[in-house]
């Protein structure tokens, strides 16, 4: 037997994976809704985004997946229920429930 291991596959892919998460710097985007357009803003940029209708919600958290108009790159913001207040993050959700019908 070559590989004694079931599933010895996953490991390399495993770390491949981790590599590639760790090689990217993070940035931490803020998100600004004024009633008719979306911003993202990153240190002291700010770009107008689109919010596409792949955005995810659920009880726990909100995956708010962007275009930027601008370039057309493609963001991802996750909002964690425990990261901000309980009342913003019930207006958040109706304002997705209201924005992404």
């Amino acid at each position: 037997m070559l590989f004694p291991l079931e599933g010895w596959w996953r490991f390399p892919l495993w770390m491949l994976i981790a590599w590639s998460a760790f090689r990217r710097r993070s940035v931490a985007w803020a998100v600004e809704f004024d009633g008719e357009r979306w911003w993202l803003r990153q240190k002291r940029r700010r770009w107008e985004a689109e919010l596409l209708g792949s955005s995810f919600r659920s009880r726990y958290v909100v995956l708010l997946h962007f275009r930027l108009r601008h370039g057309g790159r493609f963001v991802a913001v996750p909002v964690w229920r425990d990261s901000v207040d309980g009342d913003d993050f019930h207006r958040l959700l109706v304002l997705l429930n209201w924005w992404l019908r």
